[in-house]
Order: C-alpha cells, then sequence, then structure tokens
C-alpha cells in the first residue's frame, strides 16, 4: 500500500508559476485567486539533533502528539518514543494479539484536531486509535467502503480506499462529532477500466467514516480544474490541513502550483499560493496508467512535488512544503496568511514538517542519514517563523 518514492529518480525541466494579484481570477477553472507575494517573515534558530536510530529498525514514519515523537516501527511493530530534546523514551505497543498489540503495522498519522491520539493502520486497512495520554490501544475494525456493493460511482464509497502512504505522510481529521476524515484513492477496478477525465470532474478526495459503524457513509472534495487541464493519475496524492474555527480545509496537491481553500462541504472556494522556484515538474500528461507513468516520470530523480501543509491556529499561518527535485532532496519551505505569502526558504535536505509547540515548528528528514559506517540516524529540526 505505501507508495516508496526512491531518491534515486525523477525528471528534468523546472516550470514556473507567475502569482496573479490579489482579488485576481485565475486564469482556468474560473476559481478566484487569492493573495500576493509580500515576504516580511523569516525562519530562524533553525537547530538540528541526530537521533541514534540503533533502537528502531529505520523502517517506517514519524509523527509529532503533542510534546512528544513517536517513531512508527513498520518492521519491529510499535512506537518508539522521543522528546523534543531527541532523548529517546522507550517503546509503546508491540507485536502481538492481545491488548497493546499489533500483529502488523504499516503506518502511523496524524489525528488532526486531537491532542492525545495517533492513528495506525495494518496492511489489511485495520485501523487503531493509540491514546498518548492513557497508553492505550483500541483497535477499531476494518474500514468498510461497501466494496462487495455492485453499483459503484464516483459518488459511491465503494469506489475508493484509503489514499496510498507516501513518504511525506497522511493526515486524519477527527470532526466534532467524532466521525473520522480522511484522504481517498479512486479504485480503478471498481469504476471500469478507463482512466478518463470524468475521474477529475466526477472524482471525490475525502472520506467520511461514521467511527460507531466503521463504514465510510460519504465522500466529498473536489479535484481542482488544474487536474483535469492536467491530468496525472501517478501524482494523485496530496495533503491537507484543517482550520477548525473556521472550517475551511487547506490542500496542496502534488503537482499543483496553488494551494485551495475548501469550505466543510469540500466545495472550493479560492485558490492561492505560487509555485516554489526550481521545482521541476515535467509530469507525463494524460490518462495514462498510473503506475506506469509514475514509474517512468520518477526513474532518474529529476522530477519534484509539493509534498506537506500545516496550518497553525495560533499565527494563522499555513505552511506548505515542495520537494524540488527527489535525487538532490532540496526542499522549500512555503509561508501563507491571507493568501499572501509571506516567507519563502530552502530547507534542509528531505525536509518534512511534522508539527508545532510553544512558539517552535518540529520537522525531520524524512529519510534516515547515514553518520558512518556503523551509525544510522533520524534528523530532527526544530526552527521559528518571525
Amino acid at each position: 500500500m505505501k507508495k516508496i518514492l526512491n531518491v534515486a529518480f525523477g525528471a528534468i525541466i523546472a516550470v514556473s508559476f507567475i502569482g496573479l494579484p490579489s482579488c485576481a481570477t485565475s486564469d482556468k477553472g474560473g476559481i478566484p485567486h487569492k493573495g500576493s507575494k509580500q515576504l516580511n517573515s523569516n525562519i530562524s534558530q533553525l537547530d538540528s539533533i541526530n537521533i541514534d536510530a540503533i533502537d528502531t529498525s529505520t523502517q517506517g514514519n514519524f509523527v509529532m502528539c503533542g510534546d512528544s515523537l513517536y517513531f512508527a516501527d513498520a518492521r519491529n511493530y510499535g512506537l518508539h518514543l522521543y522528546n523534543l530534546n531527541g532523548e529517546y523514551l522507550g517503546k509503546k505497543l508491540r507485536e502481538g494479539q492481545g491488548p497493546n498489540e499489533l500483529s502488523n503495522l504499516l503506518y502511523a498519522a496524524n489525528l488532526s484536531n486531537s491532542s492525545d491520539s495517533i492513528v495506525l493502520i495494518d496492511r489489511s486497512v485495520k485501523l487503531y486509535i493509540y491514546d498518548t495520554s492513557k497508553d492505550s490501544l483500541m483497535n477499531l475494525g476494518n474500514v468498510d467502503f461497501g466494496w462487495s456493493e455492485e453499483e459503484q460511482d464516483y459518488d459511491s464509497p465503494g469506489a475508493y480506499n484509503v489514499m496510498e502512504m507516501t513518504d511525506f505522510g497522511i493526515t486524519f481529521l477527527k470532526k466534532e462529532n467524532g466521525n473520522i476524515v480522511f484522504p481517498v484513492s479512486i479504485i480503478k477496478r471498481l469504476v471500469g477500466d478507463k482512466v478518463d477525465e470524468d475521474r477529475y470532474k466526477k472524482g471525490h478526495i475525502f472520506g467520511n467514516l461514521a467511527v460507531k459503524n466503521m463504514k465510510v457513509d460519504s465522500v466529498f472534495g473536489q479535484f481542482p480544474p488544474f487536474m483535469l487541464e492536467n491530468p496525472t493519475p501517478g501524482f494523485e496524492f496530496f495533503d491537507y490541513a484543517y482550520d477548525a474555527k473556521n472550517r475551511k480545509y487547506y490542500v496542496s496537491f502534488a503537482t499543483d502550483p496553488n494551494l485551495y481553500c475548501l469550505n466543510d462541504s469540500g466545495e472550493i472556494e479560492y485558490s492561492f499560493g505560487e509555485d516554489a522556484p526550481d521545482v521541476r515538474r515535467t509530469y507525463t500528461i494524460g490518462y495514462n496508467d498510473p503506475s506506469e507513468t509514475f514509474g517512468k516520470d520518477i526513474q532518474d530523480g529529476q522530477i519534484g512535488c509539493n509534498t506537506g501543509v500545516m496550518y497553525v491556529a495560533d499565527k494563522n499561518l499555513v505552511l506548505r512544503t515542495t520537494l524540488l527535485d527527489f535525487a538532490s532532496g532540496r526542499v522549500t519551505l512555503q509561508g501563507y496568511r491571507d493568501g499572501n505569502m509571506i516567507l519563502e526558504k530552502e530547507m534542509p535536505p528531505y525536509f518534512k514538517l511534522l508539527g508545532y509547540s510553544n512558539g517552535e515548528f518540529i520537522g525531520c528528514r524524512f529519510l534516515p542519514v547515514e553518520i558512518d559506517e556503523n551509525t544510522i540516524a533520524f534528523r530532527i529540526y526544530k526552527f521559528k517563523v518571525n
């Protein structure tokens, strides 16, 4: 299920995107484009911490919950706990069939809008919630999309699965009613073998999981016109952040220079943002087989894409990361407030945002680093935005 983005892959030519003036309308699709470039903020006190990965298999991913970091070990099933200074605090959960045990583990994910919960997914799409405050694991069971139903179209949950996780992560959201919203991927076989423009005209990006019975009772959210005009089925992954106060989703698609503000029903209200300088976007455009085009596009490492997005309510700040190309791992971080770009800064290679705590942003290198022949380490970053 996890789509590994090998850093030896990519394509070559950079595509630039010129941001539209404030309150202008985008050239295509009729979606209002908001904001302008006002680079009046910067990054300060950027610090890095190496964490010896000897206690782990190094295969897995980091998530941040509260003031703690958890490395979800996909081989030695469990969560390795660290504080924000990189000190190892022990392993939570273990392999097995009993309480606080996992029979297998694919990845862990943030449960946004919840201060003490982490989502765990296993290889059979079984969903667990780990309560960090109680050190307790709850097995919620398999996510039921209704795949057995005969009639499936783009409005049917049965035409989707949980979005494949990339090395950049995936976000789950706890809503006020207790339901969980998560990103979905279209299953080709359930809507026909033909991949065509209906995918982006009629397809959806979010699923709503009714936790009480583990059924996905609806799918919602729309693709932007950019995806219809520049179809790249192999690069449909995206990230999003949720503004709980204003009930807005901020969505960043892998190939699209824009970001989008969606209302609580998943309808696009406006776009904002400008493309990161030097990002390489020579994707294969068309409705070809996604597995074929993805492999072809990343084969020499010279292609890039948007990777993550975060919203910090205290600062009314949207942050987006863009991988300029896979081979070098160069990453640009952008910051937006009210649609205006206030920050643009190149970060350390393979940088990934994790969270925000006590005035500091926390990130990591999403690939371990080889210190010497005998030492592999994780690298954590801390910084402030002024």
